[in-house]
């Protein structure tokens, strides 16, 4: 499991995850029902507020799933 804190830790994660499933932006994009210059920015980090529905569809589109966590002391992560 990975935990992120931020959009740029997000979007690196889906990095990650893409390349270690061999898959190209354009590919994923197009699975995905996005751009490909919408994913390269989310990918960087450079979208300051992504539509959430699309963020779904590329970590559908991955096979993976987003869960959230009551972290307790680990809020001062972030």
């Amino acid at each position: 499991m990975t935990s992120v804190y931020s959009l740029a830790q997000l979007g690196s994660a889906l990095r990650t995850a893409r390349l270690r499933a061999g898959r190209t932006q354009l590919a994923l994009a197009d699975q995905a029902s996005v751009q490909r210059q919408w994913l390269v920015q989310l990918e960087n980090g450079r979208l300051p507020n992504p539509s959430l529905q699309k963020v779904f569809a590329v970590v559908e589109a991955l096979g993976l799933t987003l869960a959230l966590t009551d972290d307790g002391d680990e809020a001062g992560r972030r």
